[in-house]
Formats: C-alpha cells, structure tokens, sequence
C-alpha cells in the first residue's frame, strides 16, 4: 500500500508541467558557480540522471519491503521505511515539493540512505547484503548538487532513524536470506545505477559524458 502511495506521489509531483524547471534552473547555477562548460545534452543527462534516482528510490523501497521479512528485519526495514515515506509525503521538507523534481531529491536521498545502512548492519550480522544498494552510489552526484548544509542535515536524519529502529528490535532476528531469494534482489537497477553514476560523476566533475 505505501510504495503505491509513493508512485502515485511522485507520478504527480513529475506529472506537473513545470516539475522539472527548478531542477533545470539550480543545474544551470550549480554548472556556472563550479566553472564547468557542459553542453545543452550534458545538462539534460543530469537532469534525467536525477529523475532516474527519484523514480528508481521508489522501486529500491518496494525491493527493501518484499525482502526484509524472509530476512528477519521485517520490524527495523518497516519503521525505517515509514520514516522514509513520511519525509517523501511531508511538503515542506528541507527542499519543498512544490520544487518539483528539485524537491524529490532530498527525499530519495534519504531512503537511499535508510535502506543502504540497513542493509551495511544486516551483512554486518550475517554475511551477505540484505539487497543491491548500487542506486546509493548515485547519492554522491545528488550530494553535490543539493549541497554540504542539505545532506548534513539528512544525514543526521537518517542515522538517527537507523539507530531508533535498531534498538527497537534485536540483531541476532537477522537471517540470511535464501541464495537464490538474495540472487534475484542484488540485480535491482545494479547495471543502471553504476552506468549513471559513472555518468553523473563525469558531468559533476567537468568531464562530460
């Protein structure tokens, strides 16, 4: 029910004329202010590297969902994705959705977060990843695009919601998850991810794509 709640959320925040003209205009002053000459095309890969993180964090949440109870994290991965949902549902977060697609990031960034330090503590106790967190990889081009104030702040958010639902439950719950179960959620969005950020790093850093 609530990653359904999540499409339909974002599918309207995108589905606006002007959702992504924000985006497109903090792109424009964030090239400018770091002296980086990038092509009309390099501007939209970013952009469009940014609205796969939004839409694909949605996904990431449902992949986390279906896996966490088999797993024995049913009751942490449950409060950290409400946690997450809220701050996705709340409209005046740190970057407001009435930003459009500007205003998602925050909010993808830190499920992004919740759900790759959840699954760091489950191999921790077990062994093997809860799931593939590689779209967390693509956090590093959203961190320099919303800036260090921004992600300080969400960082704190989410370690702080990590540590509350870890000590609502006990470690020793975790169990691997069965080989071919794990097999089949490492895959999720990997490739995408990793050729994204390779890209996204390139246009961040001066090099193009």
């Amino acid at each position: 029910m609530i990653v359904q709640q999540l499409r339909q959320h974002v599918e309207l925040i995108l589905g606006k004329p002007d959702a992504r003209d924000r985006l497109d205009h903090w792109i424009e002053v964030w090239i400018a202010e770091h002296g980086i000459e990038a092509a009309d095309e390099t501007h939209a890969e970013l952009a469009r590297i940014c609205e796969t993180y939004v839409t694909d964090t949605v996904e990431l949440i449902a992949a986390c969902d279906a896996v966490a109870p088999g797993a024995g994290v049913g009751p942490v991965a449950g409060q950290i994705l409400v946690g997450a949902a809220q701050y996705f549902f709340e409209p005046n977060d740190l970057v407001p959705d009435s930003e459009g697609l500007l205003g998602l990031l925050d909010d993808a960034y830190l499920a992004n977060r919740y759900i790759a330090r959840l699954s760091e503590l489950y191999q921790a106790e077990t062994g093997m990843a809860l799931l593939d967190t590689g779209l967390d990889n693509l956090s590093d081009a959203i961190r320099a695009l919303l800036g260090p104030q921004i992600i300080a702040a969400l960082d704190q958010m989410a370690e702080a919601g990590i540590s509350q639902a870890v000590a609502n439950v006990q470690m020793n719950q975790f169990q691997p998850l069965p080989l071919s179960e794990a097999e089949r959620w490492q895959r999720v969005q990997a490739d995408r991810a990793n050729n994204d950020l390779a890209r996204g790093m390139a246009i961040l850093s001066g090099g193009g794509y």
